[in-house]
């Protein structure tokens, strides 16, 4: 499935590597990113910046944003109808090669010749028509055309609202699953120092084999716990950057630079204090 998702051959072989959040393909790995998100108040601000980025990336917004441009360009054209007329020009030329044979020469009824028109001729006119009435065919057009334009920037303004309900809420997803790791791996933690108490009782006689049994099998899934932990993290990280229209180790040197900056402005126009660099 994944060499079919990548268009590769099917049976291609390939070697994978442990998931980690201090992956430097992942965004989590830049240190300034979690400075950004060390509050409250900076996480929401995030979410707004992020929103707004989304936005401007969206695809099925700029496919909305050509459509009313082009819809836009229609109503402008219906609405000139009524007072701009229709103007064509049209020209035309032709000319005589040769003339042979019987009856090339000119004509003379009763001896009197008959003017030939000349070899080389050409014309050219300018039209310019203003129909006055057109069974309000025109009305209709430019009804249609303003309909239309209102409805796309309805429909624009719903999926913004929509692109930005999906970035905030993966937003908040991530959040959690990401502070869901630090309590998994605490969890983990005091399950293998219980499991050492336990361990040690048992050496001692102290315990049974059934609560030496039940403390491995807490720690194990705690460990089971906490290693899931970091896949839902990272899952819950791409789905918010597909959200945002934008996956962040794909982009550059330069372009990361951009974001960064694009971030510090936006979080001081929000007058949080600046981060470090």
């Amino acid at each position: 499935q994944l060499n079919a998702a990548l268009n590769h051959p099917l049976e291609e072989a390939f070697q994978v590597t442990e998931a980690d959040v201090t992956d430097p393909a992942f965004l989590v790995s830049e240190p300034r990113l979690l400075d950004y998100l060390s509050t409250p108040a900076r996480f929401a601000a995030f979410r707004d910046f992020t929103v707004r980025e989304g936005i401007a990336a969206a695809p099925e917004l700029q496919a909305l944003d050509a459509r009313l441009q082009a819809e836009s360009r229609q109503q402008g054209a219906a609405t000139r109808s009524f007072f701009l007329p229709t103007v064509t020009l049209e020209g035309g030329a032709s000319a005589t090669v040769g003339r042979g044979g019987a009856g090339s020469g000119a004509p003379a009824p009763g001896g009197l010749p008959v003017t030939r028109a000349p070899d080389e001729t050409w014309s050219l006119r300018l039209k310019a028509p203003l129909p006055l009435f057109t069974g309000l065919g025109r009305t209709a057009r430019a009804a249609e055309a303003r309909s239309e334009v209102a409805r796309l920037r309805l429909e624009r303004e719903a999926t913004a609202t929509r692109v930005g309900l999906q970035v905030r809420s993966a937003l908040q997803l991530a959040g959690a699953s990401w502070a869901n790791i630090a309590q998994a791996r605490e969890a983990a933690v005091a399950a293998r120092k219980h499991l050492d108490v336990i361990t040690d009782a048992y050496g001692r006689g102290t315990v049974s084999i059934l609560a030496l049994l039940d403390a491995q099998q807490a720690s194990l899934s705690a460990n089971e716990a906490a290693a899931g932990a970091v896949y839902a993290f990272l899952s819950d990280l791409m789905k918010a950057q597909r959200a945002a229209g934008v996956f962040d180790f794909f982009r550059s040197p330069e372009e990361s630079a951009g974001y960064f900056a694009r971030l510090d402005a936006f979080y001081q126009a929000a007058g949080l204090p600046p981060v470090r660099p």
